[in-house]
């Protein structure tokens, strides 16, 4: 990171530095930008309840809901992610076949075949997937109500007899 100043002046503002990442065998690189006086646009969506919660579902991948419990938005699951979670269980099953570093038999440590380790490599890389998927799918499903509403708490994962 040589060369790159504390501190660049943009259009829109002045950035800080770069943060860099290494996720899953893909690097990613974020800049971080402070722009003076930003407000939210004049023809933007204003909700009813200006503090809502989020909720991260098991089902859906977002819900939205106000402090009374009545629920204002939900985001379904998108559809990249049940496919990578189709193909996640396939992988999973095919890398539970093959001969892992313990021996259930004997219970001792043996070394892990070639084919093992391919197979455990190739589940990581798709949880790797299914990580950014639901980054990315997230990140989008946030943004129409961080304009919308004022205050967004982070829900509580209350299930009924789970506690």
């Amino acid at each position: 990171m040589s060369g790159i100043a504390a501190s660049m002046p943009t259009r829109r503002g002045v950035s800080r530095w770069p943060m860099l990442c290494r996720t899953g065998g893909r690097g990613c690189c974020a800049f971080q930008v402070i722009v003076a006086g930003k407000k939210r646009p004049a023809h933007a969506r204003r909700s009813g309840h200006p503090v809502v919660g989020a909720d991260v579902g098991v089902e859906d991948l977002l819900v939205v809901a106000s402090p009374e419990g009545a629920e204002v938005a939900r985001v379904a699951a998108p559809n990249p992610l049940r496919r990578v979670q189709s193909r996640l269980r396939a992988a999973r099953r095919q890398a539970a076949r093959r001969c892992g570093p313990s021996d259930p038999k004997t219970k001792t440590r043996r070394e892990p075949s070639k084919r093992w380790q391919r197979a455990t490599a190739r589940v990581g890389r798709i949880h790797a997937q299914v990580a950014a998927i639901r980054a990315q799918e997230i990140h989008q499903a946030t943004t129409e109500p961080a304009v919308a509403h004022e205050v967004i708490g982070p829900g509580l994962n209350c299930v009924r007899g789970a506690g």
